[in-house]
């Protein structure tokens, strides 16, 4: 989550392999991170004309970081399952478009992507609701690219809200914290000291991809040939 240090660890773990001679690169690719999935809300909304804002106006924090508007649509879309359940379809279907052209377009034979599927699985569960979406955490895992190795930087939620103190309080950060815990469980994502050494995650990370880690995202040890990782 926010202050686990996903960002510094992919940038570290992309330095390394570059001076150990593997062309690496770093993607960001979080759930509902791209205009398109805004733009399709925009246009909804304006249709059924659901789109006057109800309530103070988003903030913006320093890092850019803005919290969602609230408008009549997403009011609408809160008090329905149906059209929760509906629109997060959508948001899976961006986001694995999002992670397939990610890796894609990298170019190189690493790809670290800093978020992938337990982040994408975790948002969507926090903030729509604690609801186990199993057919949309299914898409996910069969519908992006396979990767070799995957890992879950765990850090306290203080120590998160201490390293990033925006939009969530602690209290938040705990419910987050748990909804990560979970989900890296039933997707036997490995487990990582968010609050190790910076030397002592990059090196696990790299001796990993080296060897093609052991399939801990997946079941089977991947294929010779290019893969994205993810923090």
């Amino acid at each position: 989550m926010d202050g686990s240090g996903k960002s510094t660890a992919a940038v570290s773990l992309r330095d390394a392999l570059v001076e150990a001679g593997v062309p690496a690169a770093v993607v960001w690719t979080k759930l509902g991170g791209t205009t398109w999935t805004a733009d399709v809300a925009a246009r909804l909304k304006g249709a059924l004309r659901l789109g006057r804002q109800v309530g103070p106006p988003p903030r913006t924090y320093p890092s850019g970081a803005r919290d969602d508007a609230i408008d009549t649509g997403t009011l609408l879309r809160r008090r329905s399952r149906a059209v929760t359940w509906a629109w997060t379809l959508v948001l899976v279907a961006d986001n694995v478009r999002s992670h397939r052209r990610a890796v894609r377009e990298a170019g190189t034979d690493v790809v670290v992507c800093d978020r992938y599927v337990l982040d994408s699985v975790a948002s969507l569960r926090h903030k729509y609701g604690d609801r186990p979406y199993r057919l949309h955490a299914l898409l996910l895992r069969r519908l992006s690219p396979r990767p070799s190795a995957a890992w879950y930087l765990e850090v306290p939620p203080a120590v998160a809200r201490a390293r990033k103190p925006e939009q969530f309080d602690l209290g938040q950060l705990e419910a987050l914290a748990t909804c990560y815990r979970t989900t890296s469980v039933e997707l036997g994502i490995e487990r990582l000291d968010g609050a190790a050494a910076p030397g002592t995650l990059t090196a696990t990370m790299v001796e990993e991809v080296l060897t093609y880690g052991p399939g801990r995202a997946g079941g089977r040890r991947a294929p010779r040939g290019p893969a994205p990782t993810s923090p």
